[in-house]
């Protein structure tokens, strides 16, 4: 999460509970284990004592270990019934190191050494070897969201070797190799890439080069995937830069709120408060800004309704599924409620992004909600503006439906008289049009409204005043 001090400097929280452990010092060697999210404190070689802790609360671990030499990795199974423990680089080859290893499963673990990849299966104290690739490797680096394994190769560490496993079966797949851009190399300098330098996230297809971030900064820099972001913190200056690859075209650093809150989870009440918020006088925007909002949200959801009406593929299904759908009900019910909650609302202003937000729809040929053209009758109406709801019906600005052709009977029949004596309240008129007909269509019509917004079709008390007692 974001957020700002008392002095106004902006600040990043990437965690609300953090974990907190003692400091390396002398005694204490701290290791992170990224696939569980567990930190470990050893204390003597693990005589002292080991703490394990994670990201929950209260589900602290502790246990001490017998002192054979410093600790290199330190790493519990995913299911957290073994640990394993690399305390040296050699093993029983006299020329092979042993980079490091990972878990796999519950039942497999990878060790990486300078000679490739072995591949076993745990089986309580044993470990049976299942697959061996030859590969001289220089570092690793594992994703175990993904079960997908990177090997440098190569003088300068710059070739790239994806393998993904399939937990629980004993398979690994190899993909293609990728090289890594690297700046010119000077003959004084032997610029290699390094571990540190490189972070693997979730690819839904071979490795390419897509991005180029720029940080116009020098020195070390740490990286960071959180809800498709990519957060790189500068140690040096101890600032932190948010880049969204996903935001289309060549970026200068700053871009509308709403198209960056589209790409995030669960964004969908903030998104939402946004655009009430710029309707509110003191932060009203131009109709030109609020357009293109709608625009944005609208194209999603054409997008959504576009995959429900035919059949994709599941895992494209599932891309949609994660996507933030603002609807028509969620406009005019967190919205557009704005209108009826603040009365310095110019009714002007009111029709024009009612209006805008219709346009946008149509655009997109979206289906538009009958409650939507009430409001704007409703609006209309209340403020006598008849002469405007007349050309509004006679250019279709608004959509031929039963309420519309109702109201279009009450503009012929109010449009000859003085706006004070048609009383803008349009049920009214539906019932002085003595058509029972009519009656009981706008009866169901505000029926089927109810249901839409409330979840029922009920009334609320007074609501419909004397013209509901009338017709009931």
């Amino acid at each position: 999460m974001a957020g700002a001090d008392a002095e106004g400097s902006f600040y990043i929280e990437l965690c609300k509970n953090p974990i907190r452990f003692d400091p390396v010092d002398k005694v204490t060697g701290v290791f992170y284990d990224d696939a569980n999210k567990q930190v470990f404190a050893v204390r003597s070689q693990g005589a002292m004592g080991v703490v394990v802790k994670g990201p929950e609360e209260g589900n602290t671990i502790s246990f001490r270990m017998e002192s054979r030499g410093d600790v290199v990795s330190i790493k519990f199974s995913p299911d957290r019934k073994i640990l394993g423990v690399q305390r040296s680089s050699k093993s029983v080859g006299k020329s092979t190191r042993i980079n490091g290893f990972v878990w796999v499963s519950s039942t497999e673990i990878a060790f990486i050494t300078d000679h490739g990849l072995e591949f076993y299966q745990a089986n309580k104290r044993t470990l049976k070897c299942i697959k061996t690739i030859n590969l001289t490797v220089n570092w690793f680096v594992w994703l175990a969201e993904s079960s997908m394994l990177l090997l440098a190769t190569g003088g300068l560490s710059n070739t790239l070797n994806p393998f993904v496993f399939k937990p629980g079966l004993g398979t690994v797949i190899k993909l293609p190799k990728f090289e890594v851009d690297l700046q010119s190399i000077s003959k004084q300098s032997k610029l290699a890439l390094l571990e540190r330098d490189v972070i693997i996230a979730k690819m839904d297809s071979p490795a390419r080069k897509t991005d180029v971030l720029r940080l116009d900064m020098s020195g070390r820099f740490a990286i960071n995937i959180i809800d498709n972001l990519v957060v790189v913190h500068h140690q040096a200056s101890r600032t932190s830069m948010i880049f969204d690859i996903q935001l289309e075209g060549e970026s200068d650093g700053f871009c509308r709120l709403v198209k960056f809150l589209l790409l995030r989870q669960d964004s969908k009440p903030v998104i939402l408060k946004v655009c009430s918020n710029m309707l509110l006088p003191g932060h009203q925007a131009t109709l030109f800004v609020i357009a293109q909002v709608f625009d944005m949200l609208n194209k999603v959801y054409q997008a959504q309704i576009e995959t429900e009406m035919q059949t994709l593929v599941e895992s494209k299904t599932d891309v949609y599924k994660r996507r933030v759908i603002i609807d028509q009900s969620d406009m005019y019910t967190h919205v557009f409620s704005v209108f009826e909650d603040n009365k310095d609302i110019k009714y002007k202003f009111m029709v024009a992004v009612l209006i805008e937000y219709i346009r946008s729809l149509s655009h997109f040929t979206i289906p538009v909600q009958h409650y939507l053209y009430e409001l704007i009758i409703n609006i209309l109406v209340h403020n006598n503006c008849f002469y405007q709801l007349h050309q509004f019906l006679q250019y279709h600005v608004l959509s031929d439906s039963k309420p519309v052709g109702l109201f279009n009977v009450v503009s012929r029949k109010c449009l000859p008289s003085s706006s004070s004596a048609c009383t803008g309240h349009v049920k009214e008129a539906a019932m002085n049009t003595e058509d029972n007909m009519l009656y009981y269509t706008v009866y169901k019509f505000f029926e089927q409204r109810n249901q839409k917004l409330r979840g029922n079709p009920k009334f609320q008390p007074g609501e419909l005043g004397t013209w509901l007692k009338q017709f009931e």
